[in-house]
């Protein structure tokens, strides 16, 4: 078992998400909140955050690997 240490170490290091997300008894725009977390939560919502726009054409953004399963930067993107 990993010790918490190295376990917190690894989230860092691994740039892995934590879904945690608050709405506060002050929130006047409950619906609103839930919405723009639930389309934060959203993998395709992610790569564009984290990547950029999908856009393979032109050697940016992100493609979908099918054989992989995971979001990744197109061959030869800067």
């Amino acid at each position: 078992m990993l010790s918490r240490f190295f376990a917190e170490a690894l989230l860092r290091y691994l740039e892995l998400p934590r879904p945690c997300a608050f709405i506060t008894a002050s929130c006047e725009h409950v619906e609103e909140a839930i919405r723009f977390i639930d389309a934060m939560m959203d993998t395709e919502m992610q790569a564009d955050l984290y990547y950029g726009p999908q856009n393979p054409t032109e050697g940016m953004g992100w493609v979908y690997n099918e054989e992989t399963g995971n979001c990744e930067k197109p061959s030869g993107a800067h």
